[in-house]
């Protein structure tokens, strides 16, 4: 019996101090395997709503030390590492400019508050072991998630790295060294690095190792954009997703999940020609458009790589380095060398929706590009020259609405370099209304594009009744794309070159005879002109040399004031008949330039003084 009230006793002594922890617990943190929100009254949250971006304590407790900090007051979540280990370089929140040679303002040009700092202790001058500040984990981020953070340094011998770690993975995404342009030193320099879609857990990491005497700062790190789309009343012209939330029609099926619950990438039947890279080529087939000896620059099926100066380090369909993409490294002469994509025709609205990466270790350039025939003249669609920035696949969509069969490609060219550059393209993918065309292109001579010269600005593939660039990208110069005659048939027959050759030799043989019938006309016209032009300046000659006698005979009026030396002109259309009168002796003269001169009654007489 004692036995059993003891051990009852017992059961009620633990309960209560089980609900004394419960009830004491410290303000929004974990207990029991919840989320305590610290309110009254009291509410519990599941530990993967915590720091997730969506405020679900009424007091928004979720939701605090979850990375966001200016470190003034706290390091908001940042583990800096072991303060007592002096062996190794570690990070540290510091008073701004507590330290000599640290900066003396903080990036709002203020001197006071607080930021973080990488140093590196007399006693680990010799170490080769990476200084690590780690982030509260985050949760469930958007396709547009960012993170950015204000860096001043100096010694650029030094190297710091973000890193991203995502289901025991662990990449690189930002890099000191790998930054280009190069970072000032000495000063702040606001820097980005897009996260992307992550639906666990995600932590980051600056790594940071000082070779020698040296610092590197940072400061105000905040999350951008991170928040899922939340449901809308209206989505008119959007895509409505399961979870009530409202994306643009052109953000579906391109390999994101931009609803963030997937179901904009779940219905894709109808489109049948995307690829990402991972196990083949799919529809693309690599060409080398130039080869200097030995070395020359081909597309390849490239794995992620380790260093962000050779390659991306995680693949755009997965966010993972497990993934594959296309890749187009630069070499130690100048090289271009083209992919080229499926052979289409548009029925209904066709666009293209791909994502790149450019590293700029050396001038380079990635252009789509469109062409009508085999090895034909080339359109240029779109190009970019520059780093793509934020060590992240970026997001490219043009619409492409020719009337004619077409086939994109892409163009990579770089000059030659002993520096890293490479051009990377992930996850292509065309709207249903791009549809395979499988007769294949027109030879040149049949389908040759209106323009031999690749424009010198971006050109939209347009209909020929259109000038407007159809994309919705920043603006540039459009030029209406048309075809010849010779292209535009209706029919998915190929012209052959000898049904082309007749046709032009008839077109000829037509135009020439029009021509010589046209010259027959006006030479007759002519030969008429000239003969009756002859006759009527017979019969003028012989009617004004009477009326110049008539005139000879007639003495001049006396209220006129005409000197001695005196001409009248007589003037009848273009001919003029001049009468002279110089002292006493009289004559007349008659001038015609042979010209046809119209019928007129009577003669008018027009004097003037010569």
């Amino acid at each position: 019996m004692a036995k059993r009230h003891f051990a009852s006793l017992r059961f009620w002594v633990l309960g209560i101090a089980f609900l004394l922890v419960v009830t004491n617990a410290p303000t929004g943190r974990a207990v029991a395997d919840n989320f305590d929100c610290g309110t009254v009254p009291e509410r519990a949250i599941k530990p993967n709503r915590v720091c997730d971006f969506v405020v679900d304590c009424a007091n928004g407790a979720d939701e605090v030390d979850c990375g966001n900090c200016d470190f003034d007051n706290t390091t908001c979540g940042w583990s800096l590492g072991d303060p007592g280990n002096r062996k190794s370089m570690r990070w540290q929140r510091i008073r701004v400019g507590e330290l000599d040679g640290s900066p003396k303002i903080n990036p709002d040009q203020t001197t006071d508050g607080h930021y973080m700092i990488l140093v590196r202790e007399e006693e680990s001058k010799y170490t080769t072991e990476e200084a690590v500040a780690s982030s509260p984990v985050i949760r469930n981020t958007n396709v547009f998630c960012a993170i950015s953070f204000w860096c001043n340094y100096a010694n650029d011998t030094s190297n710091v790295t973000l890193e991203l770690e995502v289901k025991g993975y662990k990449m690189i995404v930002w890099s000191l060294l790998a930054r280009e342009p190069k970072l000032a030193q000495g000063i702040w320099n606001l820097e980005a690095v897009v996260l992307g879609r992550y639906r666990g857990e995600v932590k980051l990491n600056f790594l940071g190792i000082l070779r020698d005497a040296g610092y590197f700062v940072i400061d105000s790190i905040e999350y951008n954009h991170c928040r899922l789309p939340q449901p809308k009343n209206s989505c008119e012209d959007g895509f409505r997703c399961a979870n009530g939330a409202c994306i643009p029609r052109r953000d579906v099926c391109n390999a994101e999940d931009n609803c963030g619950d997937d179901s904009d990438e779940l219905n894709c039947g109808d489109y049948k020609l995307g690829c990402n890279f991972d196990t083949s080529f799919c529809d693309w087939q690599p060409v080398v458009l130039s080869k200097n000896d030995s070395s020359f620059v081909k597309w390849v099926r490239s794995r992620p790589e380790k260093d962000l100066r050779y390659g991306p380090t995680r693949d755009h369909t997965t966010g993972l380095p497990t993934g594959r993409f296309l890749h187009l490294r630069a070499g130690n002469v100048k090289g271009e060398s083209e992919i080229a994509g499926p052979v289409l025709q548009v029925n209904g609205s066709c666009a293209i929706t791909f994502f790149y990466v450019i590293y700029n270790g050396a001038p380079s350039t990635l252009t789509l590009g469109a062409r009508y025939a085999k090895n034909g003249s080339s359109i240029k669609i779109w190009d970019e020259k520059e780093h793509s920035g934020l060590f992240k696949f970026t997001k490219v969509y043009k619409i492409l609405s020719p009337k004619n069969p077409f086939q994109v490609f892409f163009k990579g060219t770089h000059e030659a370099t002993n520096n890293a550059a490479y051009i990377s393209i992930d996850d292509v993918s065309f709207t249903p209304g791009c549809r395979p065309y499988e007769v294949g292109l027109t030879t040149p001579d049949s389908a040759t594009p209106s323009t031999d010269a690749t424009p010198t600005k971006p050109v939209g593939l347009t209909t020929p009744d259109s000038a407007t660039s159809s994309t919705d990208a920043t603006p540039t110069k459009t030029v209406a794309l048309t075809t010849p005659d010779s292209a535009t048939s209706s029919t998915d027959a190929t012209p052959t070159k000898t049904a082309l050759a007749k046709g032009t030799i008839a077109a000829i043989t037509v135009t020439v005879v029009l021509i010589l019938v046209v010259v027959l006309i006006i030479i007759a016209f002519l030969y008429q002109r000239r003969s009756r032009s002859r006759e009527e300046l017979n019969q003028l000659n012989e009617t004004s040399g009477e009326q110049a006698n008539q005139l000879l005979s007639t003495s001049p009026s006396t209220d006129t004031d005409q000197p001695p030396n005196l001409k009248v002109q007589f003037t009848k259309g273009e001919e003029t008949i001049r009468v002279h009168r110089t002292g006493t002796a009289e004559h007349a003269d008659i001038s015609s330039d042979g010209a046809e001169i119209p019928e007129v009654h009577p003669l008018v007489p027009k004097q003037s003084v010569v």
